[in-house]
Parts: C-alpha cells; sequence; structure tokens
C-alpha cells in the first residue's frame, strides 16, 4: 500500500490500481466530473463497507467534503443523478467520515486519510443531528437532503448525519482529478 500523506495514515489504495479512464485528465468510466473531481454513486443501497469496498474497486474511494463550496458541488451533483445518470435520485448516500466503534467519545475522521475532522476543519452536520456521544452504533456519515420533521427539506441543500454502518444506502465515491485519490 502507499503511504503519501503527512501524518503517518496509510492510504487504502494500492498503487497497481488503474482506473478505467480513456485519455489523460479525464474521469474514469461511469464517473461524472463535477468541478475538479470526478463523481459516481451506486446503483444500489448496501451497508457502509460494500460501499467502500464498491469505490475501492474502481481506484476511488468514498467522498471527502473539505470545503462549503465542495459541499455545494457535492449537493449540487447529487440533485443531478437522474439526469446525469439516468437513475433515480436517492436521499442518502456514505461519505468517508467515521468515528470508530469502540471510541465513541473520540472524533470523527476522513476514513481514508486518517485526518481528524475537529472544530478547525469544515463540516455540514445536519441542523437536526444529534451530539450522538453514546454507544448506540452510529459510527458512519452520509451525506444527505435535510429531514425536518421526518420529510425532506427539498432546499437543493445537502447535509451530513451519523448512521450506523448496517443501514443501506448508495456509494457516493469520488476521484480527485490530477492525483490519486
Amino acid at each position: 500500500m502507499k503511504d503519501n500523506n503527512t501524518i503517518g495514515y496509510p492510504t487504502i489504495f494500492k498503487t497497481d490500481c488503474q482506473p478505467n479512464i480513456l485519455k489523460a485528465g479525464d474521469c474514469p468510466i461511469g464517473f461524472a466530473k463535477s468541478a475538479d473531481t470526478c463523481y459516481f454513486v451506486g446503483r444500489s443501497k448496501k451497508t457502509r463497507t460494500a460501499a467502500k469496498h464498491e469505490c475501492e474497486s474502481m481506484c476511488s474511494r468514498l467522498a471527502i467534503i473539505s470545503s462549503d463550496k465542495e459541499n455545494h458541488d457535492v449537493s449540487s451533483f447529487l440533485a443531478n443523478v437522474q439526469h446525469t445518470f439516468g437513475y433515480k435520485e436517492e436521499p442518502f448516500y456514505w461519505i468517508d467520515a467515521y468515528r470508530f466503534r469502540s471510541r465513541f467519545n473520540k472524533p470523527w475522521r476522513w476514513n481514508s486519510t486518517g485526518l481528524i475532522i475537529n472544530s478547525h476543519a469544515y463540516t455540514h452536520w445536519n441542523h437536526n443531528s444529534h451530539p450522538n456521544i453514546a454507544s448506540d452504533g452510529e459510527h458512519c456519515a452520509n451525506i444527505g437532503q435535510s429531514n425536518v420533521y421526518g420529510h425532506l427539506h427539498g432546499n437543493g441543500n445537502y447535509y451530513w448525519d451519523h448512521r450506523s454502518c448496517a443501514e443501506h444506502y448508495p456509494a457516493l465515491c469520488e476521484y480527485p482529478l490530477g492525483s490519486q485519490p
């Protein structure tokens, strides 16, 4: 495995992973470009672990969102899934944020890089989300439209939320252009 980050966490990508790309600078086949990243959404709902493996099989990772602009780009992309890919938009998609199962009082991390998501990092947690310090099984995160009183609030803005990793949602995979994920 390749270790190319600065804090000592190994990346999850093998150096021999070859995405299916027609020409340099293009997105892998089946991905769509949004800003300077390529995205893919899974067609089927699966556990977070299965979604992670789906992304890895395409030399990508579950999406990491590190700025308000990127969250806006992802929100716009997800709102156009039906137009882009020809299949129905889902209310929620898995992203790379993760908290270790045995340490619910520990910080959230981007699982594929190990970087901590703390008060100095960008976050976009759903305002209806609870702090979730107790060990109730919600140690994975997804992105979806805000849920207001049990109904999706289709304002076009997508938020992060805590979920059990055993729940089933499609993967939101990313392949950053210009560098290996």
